[in-house]
């Protein structure tokens, strides 16, 4: 059984009976108050802390095992605790984690931690980020590229396989962006990045002058302001629900069509 498995076999035992997970929340809340009385002995501040639920990833959610096995290693001590409680000792005794186990699971979430970081950086809910595709690809290439010299000639070198496996997965997508100008075009075409990215990574001499500049007929959205016109254009009766604003490329002109299916005006 992988280090994975055996985390998650735990996690679905205790979280599969409500005794259990009582007696997981009652181990949580002694520590607390152990922590409590040492803090307020002190003569500082007690922050309110409150017992922490397990967490079962799945595999429609990105980062859920990495999030899984970080609440496993910060609920350590309940999870030892509870698997060497005498009344568990034929169910969750079974499944009791070993040292070395935890040493890999401490191991296995710094690899996964650098994906989750790769992964935040093009997770947005009101912002585009295809322009960070190419710099998240690129930055976890590089982080895993450092652990894997940190653990080839260690005492850890069994995870080396598990960052190759990694690698094999991140090169078939980097390979797909090769089949589009998707990426390239987003990240040349976001403002505030424009060409650096590409000036500080692409080694080719005809990058190190100023940042060329497209020509205005290709991309005049990018090199012209855009006219706001006056409401005393608008025919008569045109309410703005109506209205479809869309850019003329060729001219750069905006006029009036009729909108067929709501009888109104399409902005061209």
């Amino acid at each position: 059984m992988s280090v994975i498995a055996i985390v998650q076999a735990l996690i679905v035992m205790i979280r599969s009976s409500p005794q259990w997970k009582l007696k997981f929340q009652r181990i949580q809340e002694a520590k607390i108050n152990i922590r409590k009385a040492e803090v307020e002995g002190q003569g500082e501040v007690w922050i309110l802390e409150m017992p922490l639920k397990l967490i079962l990833d799945v595999i429609t959610r990105w980062s859920s095992t990495c999030l899984m096995l970080e609440r496993a290693l910060k609920l350590r001590h309940a999870l030892d605790t509870i698997c060497r409680s005498p009344e568990y000792k034929d169910t969750l005794g079974k499944l009791a984690i070993s040292d070395d186990i935890w040493k890999k699971v401490e191991l296995i979430v710094e690899i996964l931690s650098k994906a989750r970081t790769g992964q935040q950086l093009l997770s947005a809910d009101c912002y585009p980020t295809l322009h960070k595709a190419i710099p998240a690809m690129e930055y976890l290439q590089g982080e895993w590229e450092k652990l894997q010299d940190t653990y080839r000639f260690g005492e850890n070198d069994d995870v080396v396989p598990l960052i190759q496996a990694g690698f094999d997965k991140l090169s078939i997508y980097y390979l797909k962006m090769e089949d589009t100008d998707a990426y390239g075009n987003a990240t040349v075409l976001t403002s505030y990045v424009k060409m650096c990215y590409l000036k500080k990574w692409w080694k080719n001499p005809s990058l190190s002058g100023d940042t060329p500049r497209f020509p205005p007929r290709i991309f005049p959205y990018r090199t012209t302001p855009r006219v706001k016109h006056p409401l005393e254009v608008i025919p008569h009766g045109i309410r703005p629900q109506h209205i479809c604003r869309l850019l003329w490329p060729e001219s750069g002109r905006f006029g009036w069509r009729q909108w067929s299916s709501g009888g109104g005006y399409m902005r061209m």
